[in-house]
């Protein structure tokens, strides 16, 4: 049997650093990294028999090396039904992720099937809305695996971008939970142990979050006075993205239940 195999990228940019992951099962491989780590990828990607592609969402740093999968290798390439238009347009996204992530060039990408199967393993596709509309998770069931792209990332998020749901997000971590998870493969923060403990953690915190911010709500507080109680503290990425990640997206997500 075979097991699965993944690469580290690195990306340091305006004074920021992050971790990129993909991964590759029998001839699966999940997500293509950002096309700004194409060249610490493509020793990897050289030496894999790749026999189709899914990404679990479309954005840049997960989709950003399909083109060249499409245009090399021929290899089909899928993508949630929201993002099949997308996919064969260049991506449109603000500068800094530009700066960071690169250019995603257009490619050809075909709906999900119920269940992708390769020689030995038979995966699961599991809608997992919250980072985006379009995020999927990836499952194997007779071996536990999980692979969540950026639902998780980290146990206690700070910052959200302006398009994330925690309501969603939450919705989704639950139909997860019922599932048997050893271990969940993340996009940004590799392979971790203890899955499904690890997805309960984050729920956890999204639920006391939630609660926490409703009860001040509750109390009088406005969106701003929120803010100021729950996350004190400044982040650079806040100023870099022009608040396409913020605090405040935490605080209007759970009061407007979007």
């Amino acid at each position: 049997m075979n097991q699965v195999k993944s690469f580290e990228a690195k990306v340091k940019r305006l004074g920021v650093f992050k971790k990129v992951y993909v991964y590759e099962i029998d001839g699966l491989l999940i997500d293509t990294g950002a096309h700004s780590t194409f060249k610490q990828l493509l020793p990897f990607f050289e030496q894999l028999s790749v026999e189709q592609i899914a990404l679990t969402h479309i954005h840049e740093d997960h989709s950003g090396n399909a083109h060249w999968w499409w245009k090399n290798k021929q290899v089909p390439i899928y993508v949630h039904n929201l993002s099949l238009d997308y996919a064969q347009e260049r991506g449109k996204y603000p500068l800094y992720r530009r700066l960071f992530w690169g250019n995603r060039l257009p490619f050809h990408a075909e709906p999900f099937p119920n269940l992708i199967e390769t020689n030995n393993y038979q995966f699961q596709i599991i809608e997992t809305p919250g980072h985006s509309d379009d995020h999927i998770s990836i499952y194997e069931a007779e071996n536990g695996w999980l692979f969540t792209g950026d639902l998780y990332i980290t146990q206690k998020p700070k910052l959200f971008l302006s398009f994330e749901s925690i309501p969603k997000t939450i919705s989704s971590l639950k139909k997860l939970l019922d599932l048997d998870i050893d271990y969940i493969f993340c996009a940004h923060s590799g392979k971790l142990a203890n899955g499904k403990q690890k997805l309960q953690d984050k729920l956890d915190y999204l639920l006391e979050l939630k609660n926490t911010i409703l009860d001040l709500h509750q109390k009088g507080y406005d969106k701003n006075e929120i803010v100021k109680q729950l996350f004190p503290k400044k982040s650079i990425l806040i100023y870099l993205s022009q608040n396409e990640f913020s605090y405040e997206r935490a605080v209007e997500s759970i009061l407007n239940n979007d």
